[in-house]
């Protein structure tokens, strides 16, 4: 599974700024039917180097599903 085995682990093990996260599923079948919350220790991190890099260099993988997500929400 991309999410557990690779997004996850990319955010979670190398950036130090991201300190727990969880994900949730909708029971309601509305849309969107999953959302991750994260806990960063300062919301700048969303704009430094290593959390810039890490999307700008995505995997095949990732860069296919996100390109096929039709709700992609990032608020702070």
């Amino acid at each position: 599974d991309w999410y557990n085995n690779e997004h996850v682990p990319l955010r979670m093990n190398h950036l130090q700024s991201f300190l727990a996260g969880a994900r949730y599923f909708a029971l309601d079948s509305q849309i969107p039917s999953w959302v991750a919350l994260y806990d960063v220790d300062d919301t700048a991190t969303f704009s430094h180097n290593s959390y810039v890099r890490l999307r700008a260099n995505r995997s095949p993988r990732e860069a296919n599903l996100v390109k096929r997500l039709s709700i992609l929400d990032r608020q702070t």
